[in-house]
């Protein structure tokens, strides 16, 4: 019966986990007029993506043309800023690029107002049409822009910003931030980008001091997936936006990106008819809720305290100060210590023994997979890699779990007592509060899964007569989450730090560990009668 527990709750964890990571649906285009369609925006994405357009081309000034005349159609103020910077190629060959970024404006009743910008690019790399980096961005916007025409005149002025030259660094916004008069007038950005070809958009990135835009999006995002945990690693990361650039500035705002189907990410075969159209939805929708809210609010979102935030697959966004992590903590703590009365010293050892062979055994192969499997050592290299990466996400996922299983038979029959489950929460616990002191956004990574774990352990101590059923959905739900954190980090920064992932297989564990006991003490029983 264990077994059969265990492969129910991971049937079912992987089924939310998918179901939570998918993108919607595109809705048609005789939907609601005020309602986001990737129907819609296709027939822009169309037009746009129909070739490779990288600056300098002799397709990119007909893209542009055709988006002036778009935004004139929607009845926006056109106008364009030409400028030239000089940059750096991959060669060290320095060359001045010349820039056209595309402005429509929709003026708003409060022309004093601090007036809401939305930013995407419209040039490719050489040899992709960009059907995602960055069409569906500039489809979105303009499909938002109708959206806006037809619900009528917005609080405040509605900037357009379509960037050149962002595929050679940035320069377009660089441009635009530096020097054009509409700057001082922006109080809030929303920027969409894309690195892949579909999946689910994620809000992966904020302005400092981002308590009251979180609150924002909290209440207004649709099928969200987002986190704390992505700010801070996208600080980590080398990567760019033209948020980037409207960041430094400290104006405050949202970025947006979908990042599934990665072989798509500068490819030739980024075309309109390979792009996942539930993800141009998902960016658009996403886009235009935040958009809506702050284009006919009386005020923008003031700047406040960081907070901790995160959605739960897929639903309700939770946010918190990060002190509160330390309630939580505190919470847990009480929790566990029921696991702990009567516990055996070898019990309680030899599940924290157990945790650390499952980070230990991860580690190891998770390492050897990078090393051998994903070698990155050129930029053909990365982008095959990228090609692959659903299988070599799936190797992952195999060596999480393949490391958990080991980790708990490894030390089966050493004071065999539920004191295993309650050392191994304790290992977690010490791990979360070094989390909470080191990196305070981030320290839900283990509190929620820990607080899950910690709960079924306490029934189960108390022999609650539910404490099987709470254990089966305890672990089925900390697995799910785990698994929908670990694919977000995996398509994030898996590509080049697979290791990161390492972790994920004891998160699992706070909640999984009931089942595995109930199946190694079954398996220990047969051993004993033989």
């Amino acid at each position: 019966m264990g077994w059969i527990k265990l492969a129910a709750a991971t049937a079912v964890s992987l089924l939310l986990a998918w179901l939570a990571c998918s993108s919607p649906p595109p809705t048609p285009a005789s939907a609601d007029p005020l309602v986001f369609s990737a129907i819609r925006a296709m027939s822009d994405v169309r037009v746009i993506a129909r070739a490779p357009h990288p600056n300098p081309s002799a397709e990119l000034p007909k893209v542009a043309s055709y988006i002036q005349d778009r935004m004139r159609a929607l009845g926006l103020q056109v106008s364009i800023q030409a400028a030239q910077r000089t940059y750096t190629n991959r060669a060290k060959d320095s060359h001045t690029a010349d820039l056209t970024n595309l402005i429509g404006v929709m003026p708003g009743r409060n022309p004093a107002a601090p007036a809401l910008l939305l930013m995407a690019h419209y040039d490719t790399v050489p040899g992709s049409p960009g059907a995602a980096d960055d069409t569906s961005g500039v489809a979105s916007e303009l499909e938002i822009a109708r959206i806006f025409k037809v619900r009528g005149q917005p609080e405040r002025d509605v900037v357009f910003l379509i960037t050149d030259g962002e595929e050679l660094g940035l320069l377009g916004a660089k441009a635009f931030f530096a020097s054009h008069p509409l700057v001082p007038h922006v109080g809030f950005v929303i920027n969409m980008e894309s690195r892949g070809g579909g999946g689910k958009a994620a809000m992966f990135e904020t302005g400092d001091h981002d308590g009251a835009v979180i609150s924002l999006f909290a209440h207004t995002a649709r099928r969200p997936l987002s986190n704390s945990l992505s700010t801070f690693l996208y600080k980590k990361l080398p990567n760019d936006t033209d948020f980037t650039v409207s960041k430094a500035l400290g104006i405050p705002g949202l970025n947006y990106a979908f990042i599934g189907r990665p072989g798509q990410y500068h490819s030739p075969t980024a075309t309109p008819d390979a792009l996942d159209q539930g993800a141009l939805q998902s960016l658009g929708e996403q886009a235009l809720a935040s958009a809506g809210a702050t284009a006919y609010a009386p005020a923008l979102p003031a700047a406040a305290p960081d907070v901790v935030w995160g959605d739960v697959l897929g639903g309700p966004v939770l946010v918190y100060a990060p002190v509160f992590g330390w309630v939580i903590l505190g919470i847990e703590g009480l929790l566990i210590l029921p696991g702990l009365r009567g516990a055996t010293i070898g019990g309680a050892l030899s599940g924290a023994g157990a945790g650390v062979l499952m980070i230990a055994f991860a580690a190891v192969d998770l390492w050897a997979l990078q090393h051998f499997a994903m070698p990155m050592k050129s930029r053909a290299a990365y982008y095959q890699i990228m090609r692959d990466l659903h299988r070599y996400e799936v190797a992952a996922l195999i060596i999480c779990f393949a490391s958990a299983l080991l980790a708990a038979f490894a030390l089966r029959g050493k004071g065999a007592d539920r004191g295993r489950h309650a050392g191994l929460l304790v290992l977690g616990l010490l791990l979360a509060v070094a989390l909470q002191v080191a990196a305070p956004t981030t320290g839900f990574l283990f509190a929620w899964p820990l607080l899950i774990g910690a709960l079924a352990s306490a029934l189960t101590s108390q022999r609650w007569p539910g404490a099987a059923w709470a254990a089966l959905v305890g672990g089925t739900l900390t697995t799910a989450l785990v698994l929908y954190w670990g694919h977000f980090v995996f398509q994030g920064i898996g590509p080049t730090l697979p290791l990161a992932t390492a972790p994920f297989a004891l998160l699992a564990s706070f909640g999984l560990y009931p089942l595995l006991r109930e199946c190694w003490t079954r398996t220990e029983a047969v051993d004993s009668s033989v």
